[in-house]
């Protein structure tokens, strides 16, 4: 694990990818926004640019050291900061799932890794019909 604090003490080039990276969430996040203040106004309008840069930082910070391109890295950057609402959708719906049933979550999780179809879960005390065959249709 890093230690993130340090790091940006200690290493200039790191408040340069934290800077750099807030200015394309800024830039992607007011593209957004402008679309978002037709429809939810000025929240709307401020969630955008906050999203775009949240997401953008932390996309930048995570790719700082893989990616050894510039541009490459400002186009992934772009690219995850357009999509940050979808991300925080996606990340409020599995909040949600793992917080309604947290062992049905975990299982349908490793089912997906393991390839296998997901289970139908019921509810404690209730019972599911077996399939009807081909030939026992009515």
């Amino acid at each position: 694990m890093f230690d993130w604090p340090k790091r940006l003490f200690n290493d200039p080039n790191t408040l340069a990818i934290i800077l750099s990276s807030g200015i394309v969430g800024i830039i992607a996040g007011g593209a957004q926004g402008v679309v978002q203040k037709r429809h939810g106004g000025w929240w709307g309008f401020l969630s955008a640019i906050m999203t775009g840069i949240a997401v953008s930082v932390i996309v930048g910070l995570a790719i700082a050291d893989w990616v050894p391109s510039e541009t490459m890295r400002f186009a992934i950057i772009g690219a995850s900061a357009v999509v940050s609402e979808d991300i925080f959708a996606g990340l409020k719906t599995l909040g949600r799932s793992l917080r309604a049933d947290p062992f049905g979550f975990i299982f349908r999780v490793m089912d997906a890794l393991r390839g296998r179809p997901p289970a139908p879960r019921t509810p404690t005390g209730t019972t599911v019909p077996a399939p009807l065959e081909t030939g026992d249709r009515p």
